[in-house]
Order: structure tokens, then C-alpha cells, then sequence
């Protein structure tokens, strides 16, 4: 059976992928909005949030009211460049997680996992690293914490933290390679991202550089990334079609909050371009709903796949 999780990435405004010193929350008003097409097509979102989403009084009073009264999970996002102590330097790079020093990375860590302890009355336990910075030391960082599953792994890309051979499929991680599975408690729940070519080429794409990939995909071979900013809901439909033909155990859509509203990020900065990102959602989340795919926040989706495992 075929699984659905929504994982966002809730966070500060950044129209150009630049930090700001003085981050605004400007796109977190329009998450009742989407809450509301959720809800219409019965998905249930996992809310990943940072720092000042988790400490701004404007978003945790709507995260609270979106808590309380949908069926929502609110985890871990972690940005670096807004999770105090926070250095100069780290908001002029947009520092990587797994850039930091482990005792700098596991204070701030510490510091955004207490900060929604304290703000929402609950214990997170789904994460996902900024930019998708994840390495051997924050999953021993967030293994202490408690943290039941990861979702950073990207299949078949390379960010300096490279994942090009991860599996596609959950996964227990491995300490040592987070390319394999192995014996931690975190449960690894991929970004679907595939490519429609034979495993043996697919394993040769995913060594290539990525302007290498760049270059490919100018001939019409590219990956698909369940993510509504980048993929169309044809290529989204068609990449989960096969995926639920080959017995998948999920599909893991991810994308950010500040997409959601225009000229907070890359996308979307104009009213048109923001109203085609809004039909693409819903019309993915229509193909969901009619094919009867269950849709579950990321700790809802761990239990089942425990339990199944250990049937």
C-alpha cells in the first residue's frame, strides 16, 4: 500500500535564497489558505518549522489554531543563519547544518527542538536539515533529542552532503553512510525523486555532477521531484503512477511556506504565477484523493511502518 505525506518547509521570507538580519514571516498568514485545500482533498500536512516561526507570536498563534483544530504534525526545521547563537557569517552564507562545528550544531539544535517544546506543549519528532545539510553528526544530534524521523535525504542529488544513491524508499539509517540503511532509531522518509530511465543508467546519472544533470536534462531526460515549485502536476501524476505501480511505500512531496504567497521566495512573484502553483497543488492533490491514497503526517506514517515491520 501506497502511502502520501505533505512535508513544508516553514519558514522566514527569502525572495532571493538570502538570509535576512531581520527575517519577516510575511507568508505564514497564507497557511490557513492552505490549509484549507488540505483539508478539501483530506491531506494532512507535516509542518517542519524553524526557529522564528516557533518564537514570532503572529506564527505560533496560526500554527497553534491549525494544531488544534486539522489533523497536522508540527516538526523541526533547522536553519543555522536564524537559530541562536547565530554568527554574521552564518546569515551572509546561509551556513549548511552540516558545516557547523558538532557543539556549535547540537546548541542551536537543542535551542530550536526546546523553543517549539515551549511553544506548542509538544515534543518534535520529525526533522528536516536546511538545505538539505544533513551528515553523520546531525543524525547522532537529533538521535539524542529523541527525533523519530529524518526527511532531508534527496535521492539522486549532491548538495556537499551527497545523497546521489540514496534509496527512494524509508529506510533506518546507518550511522556511518546515510546512503544505506543500517541500525539507528531514525527513520529515513526520502523526498520523492526519481528518474524514468533503467536502474543501471540511473546509478551512472546519479555519480554525474549536477551541471552534468543540467545538461541532460536539456534533452528531455531529468529528475522529478514531487515538489509543486519545480515539477508540473503531469510530471508529479506521472512519477507517482509508477511509483504506486511498483508497490512504493510513500510518496513525499515537500515544498516551503514561503512559496505560498508572492515575492517571499524565488517563485511565484507575480499573482498569476502564484495561482498556477495553487491549481498544480490542487490538482495533485485531487489525483491523490481520487485514487484513494492515504495521506498521513510523518510521525502517523513512522508508526504504521514500524508496526508493519515488526509484524
Amino acid at each position: 500500500m501506497t502511502y502520501f505525506c505533505v512535508t513544508i518547509d516553514t519558514e522566514c521570507d527569502m525572495p532571493n535564497w538570502k538570509p535576512k538580519k531581520l527575517p519577516t514571516l510575511e507568508n505564514i498568514k497564507e497557511l490557513p489558505k492552505l490549509q484549507e485545500l488540505l483539508n478539501k482533498y483530506e491531506i494532512k500536512p507535516t509542518y517542519l518549522i524553524t526557529y522564528p516561526v516557533a518564537t514570532e507570536a503572529i506564527s505560533v498563534d496560526i500554527l497553534k489554531t491549525l494544531h488544534k483544530v486539522n489533523n497536522c504534525e508540527i516538526g523541526t526545521h533547522f536553519h543555522p543563519w536564524t537559530t541562536p547563537p547565530i554568527k554574521n557569517e552564518e546569515i551572509e552564507e546561509a551556513t549548511f547544518p552540516h558545516k557547523l562545528d558538532i557543539n556549535l550544531h547540537k546548541l542551536k539544535l537543542t535551542n530550536l527542538t526546546n523553543a517549539i517544546k515551549k511553544s506548542f506543549n509538544i515534543n518534535p519528532v520529525s526533522y528536516r536539515a536546511g538545505r538539505f545539510g544533513f551528515d553523520s553528526i546531525g543524525l547522532k544530534i537529533i538521535e539524542d533529542l529523541n527525533y523519530k524521523i529524518d526527511t532531508s535525504i534527496t535521492p539522486l542529488t549532491n548538495w556537499g552532503a551527497n545523497f546521489t544513491n540514496a534509496p527512494i524508499e524509508p529506510y533506518f539509517l546507518h550511522h556511518n553512510n546515510l546512503s544505506n540503511p543500517g541500525k539507528s532509531k531514525v527513520l529515513e522518509v526520502p523526498v520523492t525523486i526519481d528518474i524514468d530511465i533503467p536502474i543501471k543508467i540511473k546509478k551512472l546519472y546519479g555519480k554525474s555532477p549536477e551541471k552534468i544533470k543540467g545538461f541532460i536534462s536539456l534533452l528531455g531526460i531529468k529528475r522529478v521531484w514531487l515538489r509543486p515549485s519545480i515539477s508540473s502536476s503531469r510530471d508529479m501524476i506521472k512519477l507517482s503512477n509508477k511509483l504506486i505501480e511498483n508497490n512504493h511505500t510513500v510518496l513525499n512531496m515537500m515544498f516551503h511556506s514561503n512559496e505560498l504567497s508572492i515575492k517571499t521566495s524565488p517563485f511565484n512573484n507575480t499573482k498569476l504565477k502564484l495561482e498556477n502553483y495553487y491549481n498544480r497543488l490542487g490538482e495533485y492533490f485531487k489525483f491523490i484523493n481520487k485514487n484513494k491514497i492515504e495521506s498521513k503526517t510523518l510521525h502517523e506514517f513512522y508508526k504504521i511502518y514500524v508496526n508493519n515491520i515488526n509484524y
